[in-house]
Parts: C-alpha cells; sequence; structure tokens
C-alpha cells in the first residue's frame, strides 16, 4: 500500500473511532491499521479490549491476530506465539490469522526472533 492510502486510511479510521469509540469493529480498524502503520504499542492498546468474550467471534480473532503481529514485530516471541494461540482458538477469521502466522513462522524458520 502506497504511503498516502496508509495515512489516508488512518486518518478516515481516527476519525472514525473519535465519533464512536465503543464500536468495536471500528477500534478494531483504527488498532490494526496504527500496527500496521508501526505505531505497535498505540494499537495494541485499543486492540486488546477488543478481544473479550464479549465481542464477536470475528472482532476477537482478527484482533488477536493483530496483536500477535504487534508482538511479532516489537520481537516478543512468547506474546506473539500466545496471540496468535489465542487467535486460533477462537476462530473466525481463517485468512488473516494464516497471513500472520505465516509471517511469524517464515522469520522463525529463517532464525530471525518472531
Amino acid at each position: 500500500m502506497h504511503e498516502a492510502a496508509r495515512e489516508g486510511a488512518q486518518a478516515w479510521a481516527e476519525e472514525a473511532y473519535r465519533m464512536f469509540p465503543s464500536s468495536v469493529t471500528l477500534c478494531g480498524t483504527y488498532g490494526s491499521i496504527l500496527i500496521e502503520n508501526g505505531s505497535c504499542q498505540a494499537g495494541m492498546d485499543i486492540l486488546k479490549p477488543c478481544t473479550g468474550a464479549a465481542n464477536s467471534q470475528m472482532d476477537r480473532g482478527i484482533s488477536c491476530c493483530f496483536m500477535a503481529r504487534a508482538h511479532h514485530r516489537l520481537g516478543n516471541a512468547e506474546e506473539a506465539r500466545y496471540w496468535l494461540q489465542q487467535a486460533e482458538d477462537i476462530g473466525g477469521c481463517a485468512e488473516v490469522f494464516a497471513k500472520v502466522a505465516g509471517e511469524i513462522a517464515g522469520k522463525q524458520a529463517l532464525g530471525v526472533a518472531a
């Protein structure tokens, strides 16, 4: 994705999140975009509540995948594996799970810290 498109997506998601902060789906979208754009801790802070049992299977599963991705990018291999396992247990996010699991496994296979 081009830098301008990433910035535009983040600006849109932030505006929507500020308008509807109780929307789990918007929290998930904004938190995920923050992680994709390199603001891992900020993204995790927004996503963690989305992983709660009261939320939909899809919101929980995708949020767990992005929690795993953020921890992976920060070099926290154990936490990355924990969140990836949570995502697998929850289900409802097969495509996102496969992508994140592949990203994590690929670096592990190369001997790079996950």
